[in-house]
């Protein structure tokens, strides 16, 4: 709801684009950022970095990506901040990935041989194990 006493700046797009972006209302916080760019105002690092997490945390990649383009458009430099939530994004695919491998590879040598591992940290074949 748009109030007749209120004045649309920099700080009050930047808070609303925070507000929706931590409800996870992407959709919304998308919008209150598109209607800041149409009034001719330009956004700060912070609401950027607000609007990021958003994307990030709805695993909207292609998005984060596209907003990170139009930031150095713009002429801003990302802060400790964004690369913060990059890294952890990162990290979070990272273990999910290797888990993934780790859970494909095990259940892949459970099924087809034996496998033990000695003192010296070798790993060796022994043989064909029954399925369980």
């Amino acid at each position: 709801m748009r109030r007749k006493s209120w004045v649309l700046d920099e700080p009050v797009y930047g808070l609303l684009v925070d507000l929706w972006g931590k409800t996870c209302n992407v959709r919304k916080a998308w919008e209150w950022y598109q209607a800041m760019l149409h009034a001719s105002l330009h956004p700060n690092v912070p609401t950027c970095n607000s609007l990021l997490s958003a994307f990030l945390r709805v695993h909207q990649l292609s998005n984060a990506y596209n907003l990170l383009q139009g930031m150095l458009t713009l002429g801003l430099k990302p802060s400790l901040q964004t690369y913060t939530l990059l890294s952890k994004q990162f990290a979070l695919f990272v273990l999910i990935f290797f888990a993934l491998h780790f859970l494909f590879m095990f259940n892949f040598l459970s099924r087809s041989s034996c496998w033990v591992m000695f003192q010296d940290g070798s790993i060796k074949k022994i043989g064909i194990c029954p399925l369980f």
